[in-house]
């Protein structure tokens, strides 16, 4: 099966927001790069440093949502790497 584009923007204050400007990415490559940025942010908000690009849950209660956004990141991750072969029961991954 050949791979496709997938777009699937994060609405925030009214502005969509993709963080994969290319087409030439797999599903699993489009995961990835949401696993990524959500990581980030879930780091950023535990240590309270703000941003003003996202927001998740209510204003003041980042530290506390920090841990969610930090296990979707991670199962994110582990659902991408499982579409490319590279999970825990593919050649050479441990697993959990």
């Amino acid at each position: 099966m050949a791979p496709f584009w997938v777009g699937i923007p994060i609405i925030t204050r009214g502005q969509s927001q993709c963080p994969f400007p290319s087409r030439e990415r797999d599903d699993a490559d489009v995961l990835l790069s949401f696993s990524r940025t959500w990581k980030q942010l879930a780091a950023d908000m535990a240590a309270g440093v703000p941003r003003p690009d996202y927001q998740i849950g209510p204003p003041g209660r980042e530290k506390e949502f920090a841990p969610l956004l930090l296990a979707r990141a991670e199962m994110l991750e582990r659902f991408a790497k499982d579409m490319k072969g590279e999970g825990p029961d593919d050649q050479g991954g441990q697993e959990m």
